[in-house]
């Protein structure tokens, strides 16, 4: 379980409903948030786009990411980690639903996921 409080976005968790990647994969996006939560990710290698961050380039054919952000606890008051997005390569360099470039360009943004709000992370939600 994550040393810091981790919070998933619904538009997270709808993507995992309805992508069957993202679904056959959720043991690997599962351990990523994991390892982004307990601080593991190497911040020289997590890159920025537009105002999220993305984990590093996943081993699989398709670099399956993490897109998250750190803010304020809304319980605590204290640093948190947020979920907002899963993803992963469709073709060479292009994300799922070309997300990369809509997030670079400012078509999506930060405040979409707040809007769509996030819950407590649990491995249950998941399942």
């Amino acid at each position: 379980m994550p040393t810091s409080k981790v919070y998933v976005s619904r538009i997270a968790l709808a993507r995992m409903r309805s992508n069957s990647f993202v679904r056959d994969n959720i043991n690997r996006y599962i351990k990523e948030i994991v390892m982004i939560g307990n601080g593991a990710r190497n911040q020289a290698q997590v890159q920025s786009m537009g105002e999220f961050r993305v984990s590093p380039l996943g081993r699989s054919e398709k670099g399956l990411r993490v897109a998250w952000h750190l803010a304020r606890d809304p319980e605590t008051g204290n640093l948190a980690y947020f979920i907002d997005d899963l993803l992963y390569h469709e073709k060479e360099d292009r994300y799922v639903d070309d997300w990369g470039t809509k997030a670079v360009n400012g078509e999506i943004r930060l405040k979409q996921y707040q809007d769509a709000t996030y819950v407590t992370y649990d491995v249950a939600l998941f399942a």
